[in-house]
């Protein structure tokens, strides 16, 4: 079954590589045009016997399009291959999920056909830990492979490490943030006093079967996933207390029961934009995105001591691990997308906040700016993709049970301790 499995998968990968399967090459572009057009305009591939180095992006990073960051990221890619007569970059779409996706296309040619797998992907926190766990990449030199001039944000730096080194050159991140209209509080809400002291409902996103917001919410209280020797843990005392905010928000009206319903901060942020509620969890890309001007942030999410939380989700170039080892070429490639002076302008296209000080120092003097910098430096890296299976559904669970008055906090925090292996 599982060898069926693969073929299947590969047959997959292998289609979605040929010609007319809908996988693009990059768009080819002069600087001029880059800075001169709005709309892409691909020039014919030079004949001849050029080398390819295939790097693999998901499509809300393509360089194709009218976009300024689809430009930004073609006029990049072929100014690399001008700068190497004989190399051409291909770009091949991968989706996020399916049979097609980027993951089960790593798995797939990694394991039945390393001859297609790309020289460079783009993979978030959670696809670079499930790569590295399945040896489908090749860590970089540790810090050794970062100019110390890019100057990144620890938090982004400790998000692209997996399997005890670094597993990913960061070029950028993703991080949530708490936001609101400006009639909803006199002063920005920092504190869950702020939060339950206000008239205006607030929506999480308590639905989410990783319990990220409310995991967030447990460090920030001074919780702890390990003990010592390294064994699963909960603190009662630091649960109970999340979890009594959670109840006293919901008697006093602020907190819907609908959070149930939310499994992240995208459909809280589409709520948030869209009027339906004017306070609540969003990620960073849709609210720079949003230019909406009656929306305010505070950045990290309310906490007990005011000190926010939120987890930051470093962007990487991932090196495939070929059996014949990284394509020296494919280092150099990710350097130069990485490099702050391309990565600062095209992260701010992109809406994604940057992987360091270098590259933040590109953007405009703005609320964004700094908005974008506090998320980086403040936010702690996501937990890795085993804490967040282990912990997520004994949160969630915690969450409901309390939210909805099946449980007392207290007796909701117990039983969480108790369902720990």
């Amino acid at each position: 079954m599982r060898a069926a499995r693969s073929i299947l998968l590969l047959a997959v990968l292998l289609s979605a590589c040929a010609p007319g399967s809908g996988a693009t090459d990059s768009a080819t572009f002069t600087p001029e045009s880059a800075l001169s057009t709005s709309a892409a305009s691909t020039l014919p591939v030079p004949s001849g016997t050029a080398r390819a180095l295939t790097v693999w992006l998901p499509p809300d990073l393509s360089p194709d399009g009218a976009g300024e960051a689809a430009i930004l990221l073609a006029a990049r890619l072929q100014a690399f291959d001008q700068a190497h007569p004989g190399v051409r970059v291909q770009v091949r779409i991968k989706g996020r999920s399916g049979p097609a996706g980027m993951m089960e296309a790593l798995a797939a040619a990694y394991q039945a056909a390393p001859s297609v797998l790309p020289d460079l992907a783009a993979l978030d926190a959670s696809e670079l830990a499930r790569a590295t766990a399945g040896e489908m990449i090749a860590l970089w030199d540790d810090l050794s492979a970062i100019p110390e001039s890019w100057e990144l944000a620890d938090p982004i730096l400790a998000s692209s490490r997996a399997g005890g080194g670094l597993a990913g050159l960061p070029f950028a991140a993703e991080a949530d943030l708490f936001a609101y209209r400006a009639p909803a509080y006199t002063n920005a809400p920092r504190t869950w006093a702020d939060l339950l002291t206000g008239s205006t409902a607030f929506l999480l996103p308590l639905g989410d079967p990783t319990a990220r917001f409310t995991l967030g919410q447990y460090l920030a209280a001074g919780g702890t996933l390990r003990d010592a020797d390294g064994a699963p843990t909960l603190d009662r005392l630091a649960l109970q207390e999340v979890l009594s905010f959670y109840v006293a928000a919901r008697a006093g009206g602020l907190l819907p029961l609908t959070s149930r319903q939310h499994q992240d901060s995208g459909t809280t942020g589409e709520a948030l934009l869209s009027g339906k509620i004017d306070a609540g969890l969003i990620a960073f890309t849709p609210f720079a995105a949003s230019a909406a001007s009656d929306l305010l942030p505070v950045g990290p999410s309310p906490t007990s001591d005011g000190q926010g939380a939120c987890f930051v989700r470093a962007w990487t170039w991932a090196l495939a691990a070929r059996p014949s080892g990284p394509e020296p070429l494919a280092i150099e490639l990710a350097h130069w997308l990485a490099d702050p002076e391309f990565s600062g302008p095209w992260t701010r296209a992109l809406g994604l906040i940057p992987a360091g000080a270098s590259a933040l120092g590109t953007w405009p003097e703005d609320d964004l700016t700094s908005l974008a910098g506090l998320l980086a430096s403040r936010c702690a890296p996501l937990p890795s993709p085993e804490d967040l299976a282990l912990f997520g559904p004994i949160l969630r669970q915690a969450a409901e049970a309390a939210l909805t008055g099946e449980l007392t906090p207290e007796a909701a925090a117990s039983r969480a301790v108790l369902a720990l292996p």
